[in-house]
């Protein structure tokens, strides 16, 4: 009897090692690359569609002048992360849909970290 439960056991874990093991391999082949920049902003002018100085108005280039000369330079900006999951089940696995409930990322500027976050709620 006590055999008969130890190879169950044995199985039992064998078996879910195996599925984690797949789990894991289809998140590592997971693919990332940096998409766009949208809605960039200077101290909350949009400067997306403007691309001469004629395009800002003279209270805008007022406001831009003080800002750069206090030496601060608020900036806002979208940056879309586009992701690939190739676990669609052609490559040898099985389907796997994944979820990120986070993503930690850091922008480094001349080898500085500037800035750092997290995805605000998961993506499927």
């Amino acid at each position: 009897m006590k055999k008969i439960f130890l190879i169950s056991v044995f199985l039992i874990f064998t078996i879910t090692s195996c599925s984690i093991y797949e789990t894991i391999t289809n998140l590592s082949r997971l693919q990332f690359k940096l998409g766009d920049v949208n809605s960039f902003s200077v101290n909350g002018i949009d400067i997306s569609n403007k691309s001469k100085l004629s395009d800002f108005s003279p209270l805008e280039i007022i406001n831009l002048s003080s800002i750069v000369t206090s030496g601060t330079l608020p900036i806002s900006f979208t940056l879309n992360v586009e992701a690939k999951n190739p676990n669609d089940g052609t490559g040898g696995y099985k389907k796997t849909d994944a979820t990120l409930k986070a993503f930690p990322w850091r922008l480094q500027i001349d080898n500085k970290e500037t800035i750092s976050g997290n995805i605000a709620s998961p993506v499927s």
